[in-house]
C-alpha cells in the first residue's frame, strides 16, 4: 500500500535548465524509506551535510542521512523504514533552536508534472489504459509504457499505479537539456602539417587534433574504420554535408526496402541513417534526422568525431572513416529532451551495433536511462558523456551533479574541456570522481548544418570534448580490431585511453577528474596491425 509518505518524493525538484512543467523525483518501492525536503529559514541554509550545524548533524546522523541540496537550496534527507513524515517532523523540530524557522513541505492534491514512466514486470499491459490512466507510448525491451493524465496525478492515482501487481516502481518522463556549445573566437594560422588534404587541417586550424596526437595514429595506418558506428544522441545530423555524407551509417534493410513500411521489423518505418525520437511521424525527419537546431549541433559533434578525412574538402574528424548513427532525442527549438526518447534511443544503438554513444545532454538522475546504460554496457557498448558547462561547477557535489555525467556506471567515460596550452577551459564542469578524462573544448572547428554559405564553424563546449572522446574510442576499437585481437570490448578500449601511462598528465588537471590529465593517442603508435601491408594506407605523421 502506497503510505502518504511516499507521495512526498514527488516533490524533489529536477534540476533546472529552462522553464519546464513540474517534475518529481523517483517514486521509489517501501523498501527506500522516507525521503522528505527541509528548507531553512533565510541566513539559516547549509551548502553540504560538514556545514549543517553541529547539534542538527549529530540528530541527523543518528535518525537519518544527509543526501545533498537542492538547487533551491532545500537539504534532502532519508529515513529509514518506520519513519513516518510526522515522526520525521517531530525529529525536526527538536532542531529549531539551532535552525530558526523551517519551512515544512506538503503535498499537494494534484501533482503537476509531464507523464509518467511506468516499469513493469510479466505480461506487458494492454494498450490503452494501465490502472485507469492512458497510456501514450510503450516501449520495449525496456519494459515500460508512458501514463499521461491531464491536468496532473491525484494521490489516487499515483496509489493506483503503486499497488499494482506488475509495477516495479514509477518516475517522471523527465526532460534533459542540451549541453550548448559557445561561441568561438578566431582560430589563428599555424605552420601547415602534411596530409591529409582537408584545407582546414592544412591551415592548422584543427588545433584539437594534434593535441591528442591523432597524427601519430594516422601515421601508423590507424585511421578509421567503416565497421565501427558511432551513435549520436543530440539533435540530429546534417547527414547530407559534403564532409559528412559518406561516413553516415546506412541500416541497408531500409535503404533498400519500401518507404512507410518497416522493412526490418524492429518497429520503426524508414530509419535508414538513425531515427528521429522527437517527432518520429515528421516524414520530412525521415530516413534519418537532420539537425535543425540553430547552431547545429550534432552537426558539430558528429564532425569531431568522424568528418571524412582526405577528401580535399573542410574539416577531418579523428576518424577519416566510421560510421554515424543519427539519433535525435533533443527537440531543436527547445532544446530538450525527454526519458522515454533517450531510452528508446539508447535501446535502438545497442540492436542496430552501435559500438560507441555519445551523450551532450544533462538533467536529473532517472533510474530508466541508468537502466539503459547499464544495458548497454551489458551489450559491450561504452557511453560517453559531456561534463557539462556551468562555468566550473563540482559535479561530485550533489547540489551540481547532472545526468549521464554523473552516473556510477563502468562504461561511462565522463569528459571535461581544456583549451591550447594544455589549460581547463573556464565553462567547464569539473568532478575528481564524477569526470573521467579531458580533451579540447574551445575554439574547435568543425562541420555546420549551413551547408551555404558556412559549411564550417568554431564552437566550444564539453560536447565537443566528448566527441573527441567518443572518435578516440572508435579509433582505438576499429585499431584493436585489426591487430591481436579477435573481440573487441569497451573495456578494453576504455583501459586504453585512461590507462596511467597514456593519459597526458597536466597539473591544472589535478583533483579535477579522475586521471589527472587528457586525452592522447600517441599510444596507439605501439598496436601492430596485422593487416597485410598491401592493405595499410600509410599517412604521414605531423611534424615534430
Amino acid at each position: 500500500m502506497l503510505r502518504k509518505e511516499w507521495l512526498l518524493l514527488c516533490l524533489l525538484l529536477a534540476a533546472a535548465c529552462e522553464p519546464t512543467p513540474t517534475r518529481v523525483q523517483t517514486v521509489k518501492p517501501p523498501e527506500a524509506g522516507l525521503r522528505v525536503l527541509v528548507k531553512f529559514a533565510p541566513g539559516r541554509g547549509t551548502k553540504g551535510r560538514d556545514r549543517l550545524s553541529p547539534d542538527l548533524r549529530a540528530t541527523v546522523d543518528a535518525n537519518a542521512r544527509f543526501t545533498g541540496m537542492t538547487r533551491e537550496g532545500k537539504a534532502v534527507l532519508e529515513f529509514p523504514l518506520g519513519f513516518d513524515i510526522e515522526r520525521a517532523r517531530d525529529m525536526l523540530d527538536k532542531a529549531v533552536g539551532v535552525l530558526g524557522r523551517i519551512e515544512e513541505v506538503a503535498a499537494p492534491d494534484i501533482l503537476e508534472i509531464d507523464g509518467l514512466v511506468v516499469v513493469y514486470t510479466g505480461a506487458a499491459p494492454p494498450r490503452g489504459t494501465l490502472a485507469g490512466l492512458p497510456i501514450v507510448d510503450q516501449h520495449e525491451p525496456g519494459e515500460f509504457v508512458v501514463v499521461c493524465s491531464r491536468g496532473g496525478f491525484s494521490h489516487g492515482q499515483l496509489r493506483a499505479l503503486e499497488d499494482h501487481r506488475n509495477v516495479r516502481y514509477v518516475e517522471p518522463n523527465y526532460r534533459y537539456c542540451l549541453i550548448e556549445n559557445i561561441q568561438a573566437q578566431t582560430i589563428p594560422a599555424k605552420k601547415p602539417l602534411e596530409p591529409p588534404n582537408d584545407p582546414y587541417y592544412l591551415e592548422g586550424k584543427l588545433w584539437g587534433l594534434e593535441n591528442i596526437n591523432a597524427p601519430v595514429a594516422w601515421g601508423k595506418g590507424f585511421t578509421g574504420s567503416e565497421e565501427i558506428i558511432v551513435a549520436v544522441l543530440d539533435t540530429g545530423i546534417k547527414h547530407t554535408h559534403e564532409d559528412l555524407i559518406d561516413n553516415r551509417w546506412e541500416n541497408t534493410d531500409e535503404l533498400q526496402g519500401t518507404e512507410n513500411e518497416d522493412d526490418d521489423n524492429n518497429g520503426y518505418f524508414d530509419d535508414v541513417y538513425g531515427y528521429d525520437f522527437v517527432d518520429p511521424e515528421d516524414k520530412e525527419s525521415q530516413p534519418g534526422p537532420l539537425d535543425e537546431h540553430n547552431n547545429g549541433h550534432g552537426t558539430r559533434v558528429a564532425g569531431v568525431i568522424g568528418a571524412r578525412g582526405d577528401n580535399g574538402g573542410g574539416v577531418v574528424g579523428v576518424n577519416w572513416r566510421v560510421k554515424l548513427m543519427a539519433l535525435r532525442v533533443i527537440d531543436s527549438k527547445s532544446r530538450t529532451g525527454y526519458v522515454d526518447r533517450i531510452v528508446k534511443a539508447i535501446d535502438y544503438a545497442v540492436a542496430n551495433g552501435a559500438h560507441v554513444l555519445n551523450n551532450s545532454w544533462e538533467g536529473v538522475r532517472s533510474d530508466r536511462i541508468y537502466d539503459a546504460i547499464a544495458r548497454a554496457g551489458d551489450k559491450g557498448r561504452l557511453f560517453v558523456a559531456a561534463a557539462g558547462n556551468n562555468w566550473g561547477a563540482d559535479i561530485d557535489d550533489p547540489e551540481h551533479a547532472i545526468y549521464p555525467a554523473c552516473y556510477d556506471l563502468k562504461n561511462i567515460i565522463t569528459v571535461l574541456s581544456i583549451k591550447e596550452r594544455d589549460k581547463l577551459s573556464l565553462q567547464s564542469n569539473i568532478g575528481e570522481n564524477s569526470v573521467d578524462i579531458g580533451a579540447p573544448g574551445v575554439d574547435i572547428s568543425s562541420t555546420s548544418r549551413e551547408l551555404k554559405p558556412w559549411p564550417y564553424s568554431d564552437r566550444s563546449g564539453t560536447s565537443l570534448a566528448a566527441a573527441y572522446v567518443s572518435g578516440a574510442a572508435a579509433l582505438v576499437w576499429g585499431a584493436l580490431e585489426r591487430t591481436n585481437k579477435d573481440k573487441v570490448t569497451y573495456k578494453e578500449v576504455k583501459e586504453h585511453l585512461l590507462d596511467d601511462d597514456n593519459v597526458r598528465k597536466l597539473p591544472g588537471l589535478q583533483g579535477m577528474c579522475s586521471t589527472g590529465g587528457t586525452l592522447d593517442l600517441e599510444f596507439v603508435k605501439d598496436l601492430r596491425d596485422k593487416r597485410p601491408k598491401a592493405e595499410i594506407r600509410q599517412a604521414p605523421a605531423s611534424d615534430p
